[in-house]
């Protein structure tokens, strides 16, 4: 669930209780509805009752407009940026604690249609796509859970800093220990990867 989801239905509980909020509550945990849906249900359980069923729907109605442009202009400020970021579904095998850390990362989502985790992706200056876990603003991220050093690893690297220096972005590695940081350097030291950065990030 993202952070706005989160908040919403942080507010939409604390507002509504009781039957209502553990009705939101699940929809939310199924995956059935999001940010925008939470505060719209928050707010006609609240009138529900005194503006009638005419009223819940201008309401709702009022609602849906606001929030998604709302979320539209959020959305136009992570990528304001950079246009040639594209949300692609990716079903990459991974342990279940390394998929949570990935789906984690600032910016991740999800495909609400196929339920699957999305990644952010860019072309390098070969025509060949790259893709991150997550974004915040000008700044890709790539949460990596084994701090592997291998050729492969530079290889990587390499494609993913071309990849941001033509898309005009940097791009961070975040890592859940010391130890898999100064793996991690020693990798993007080694494939002269300067426009990313490393950071840890514990789970």
């Amino acid at each position: 669930m993202g952070k706005l989801a989160k908040l919403s239905l942080k507010l939409g509980n604390e507002v509504i209780g009781g039957a209502a909020a553990e009705t939101t509550s699940a929809l939310v945990t199924g995956g059935k509805i999001n940010a925008v849906e939470i505060l719209t249900h928050t707010a006609t359980n609240l009138v529900s009752g005194a503006l009638g069923e005419a009223g819940e729907k201008a309401l709702k109605e009022t609602l849906e407009k606001g929030g998604n442009k709302a979320l539209k202009s959020a959305d136009d400020v992570a990528g304001a940026s950079n246009n040639q970021v594209k949300w692609v579904d990716e079903n990459a095998l991974m342990s279940p604690s390394a998929r949570t850390y990935n789906d984690s990362a600032p910016g991740a989502r999800s495909n609400v249609q196929t339920q699957c985790p999305q990644a952010p992706q860019i072309n390098g200056p070969d025509g060949r796509t790259v893709r991150f876990d997550g974004q915040d603003g000008n700044v890709l991220i790539d949460r990596k859970s084994g701090g592997a050093t291998t050729q492969k690893s530079v290889n990587q690297a390499q494609r993913q800093s071309a990849a941001l220096r033509e898309a005009g972005m940097t791009g961070s590695w975040e890592v859940s220990n010391e130890k898999a940081l100064k793996r991690a350097q020693k990798v993007l030291d080694k494939a002269g990867a300067e426009n990313i950065e490393v950071i840890v990030v514990t789970p």
